[in-house]
């Protein structure tokens, strides 16, 4: 059920003697010098159907006892009437059957910017954004999931931040050599190493000086065989055991030699092992550092990706949505059209908005009022009478004007004749 309002009648309210206008055609324009009460005949449209609340404290004319209102919608008839004690509206359909909760049932029919379309402009920029939310379904809690990415660009901040650190600490270190060994030596079992080299070379020596001593002696004993031939055949006797003796020297010293540990590879070890074990840390920290610094590529990869998955989200969200006009947008707290920030819309772009968003909020009572009609140029009072006409709206406009020639003339209270 859409309606209009075909006739409108005020009897003493405020300024107002007696104001009886049928609507004809999509806009009704109120015009007149200023104080003619223009203004209060399209404040009485809104006393009748807002509520108690939309009402003055004082809404009877001065010098009267009652005040009345009447806006005729065809399909229904609304009457506010005011005594010097109280309030009362009745709402009755064509035949004239009352309505049992009349305030129920205009609270579904009006609009929040029906009567005022222009306060979407006044508006703060957060209370414009939840008036758009409350027409639109974009299918996503968009408070919630702007929250989700403010915390999502946080967590990409703290890993960037975690992620340039690393990266700078790793700019700062050496990489390893190729072959770089991985694991560090022992100094005491180097040193363990250079004692047993030692001791088996003391052995050997030791076994060499023995040599030694035992050939000297076997050449003494030549020189006595020479000298005493008479005691050959002992002399032969103790060379033979003295022979068997040697062989088993011998065969000691080979054994000493092809076991013993290299002296001068485990001294070299042992002059190393702080240099190789100081490549192996360093070569160590480097790959750590490799790791950890891959490890926080990825979280901020990870970070990045969220991001962008919430932002394709709201876009796809407000893309799918049945926007009162094509182009409007949302920031964490404002409107915008076409990516432009409302503050800086063009004034006609700005009512066009407006307007749109106005009768949307009014699907069912097309009505929609504009004060202050002369701040409207011509190509604005055009913008707004075409896009009344293309929705199937209709206009009550207010505007000063003197010539008495223009729409319905208010002059002290009344319609001029």
């Amino acid at each position: 059920m859409s309606m209009k309002i075909i006739q409108l009648t005020i009897e003493n309210v405020k300024r107002i003697k007696a104001v009886n206008i049928t609507a004809n055609g999509d806009s009704v324009i109120l015009s007149g010098k200023n104080d003619q009460s223009k203004s209060s005949v399209l404040d009485s449209i809104w006393y009748a159907m807002g509520g108690k609340d939309s009402c003055p404290s004082d809404p009877i004319r001065h010098g009267e006892d009652t005040a009345k209102i009447v806006v005729d919608l065809g399909d229904l008839i609304v009457t506010r009437r005011w005594t010097q004690s109280n309030t009362y509206l009745q709402v009755t359909n064509a035949e004239g059957a009352i309505y049992k909760s009349p305030q129920a049932m205009l609270d579904a029919l009006v609009g929040r910017l029906s009567f005022d379309p222009l306060a979407f402009g006044r508006m703060g920029g957060k209370e414009r954004r939840q008036t758009l939310l409350e027409i639109v379904d974009v299918g996503i809690d968009l408070d919630q999931h702007d929250a989700k990415t403010r915390a999502a660009y946080d967590h990409r901040r703290d890993v960037g931040r975690e992620l340039k650190r690393l990266e700078a600490e790793a700019k700062g270190m050496t990489s390893p050599a190729v072959g770089c060994p991985t694991d560090e030596l022992s100094v005491s079992a180097a040193a363990g190493d250079l004692d047993k080299a030692n001791a088996a070379r003391r052995q050997i020596e030791d076994a060499q000086r023995r040599l030694r001593g035992h050939d000297e002696a076997a050449d003494a004993r030549v020189n006595e065989i020479n000298d005493l031939r008479e005691k050959l055949a002992a002399a032969v006797e103790k060379q033979t055991a003295s022979g068997i003796v040697r062989g088993s020297m011998v065969a000691e010293i080979g054994d000493y030699i092809d076991n013993a540990p290299d002296v001068d590879a485990a001294r070299h070890t042992l002059d190393t092992v702080d240099g190789h074990n100081q490549q192996v840390r360093m070569a160590r920290a480097y790959r750590g550092k490799a790791a950890e610094l891959e490890e926080q590529r990825q979280v901020h990869r990870a970070a990045e990706a969220s991001l962008e998955s919430l932002n394709d989200a709201k876009r796809d969200a407000l893309a799918a949505a049945d926007l009162p006009v094509a182009g409007l947008g949302l920031t964490d707290d404002e409107v915008t059209f076409e990516d432009v920030p409302w503050e800086q819309l063009s004034s006609s772009k700005s009512l066009r908005v407006s307007l749109a968003i106005a009768m949307r909020l009014n699907p069912k009572l097309k009505v929609i009022r504009i004060q202050n009609g002369n701040d409207l140029d011509s190509d604005g009072m055009r913008l707004i009478q075409d896009m009344a006409a293309a929705e199937d709206y209709q206009l009550w406009i207010e505007r000063v004007d003197e010539s008495g020639k223009v729409g319905v003339v208010i002059e002290d209270g009344e319609v001029a004749q």
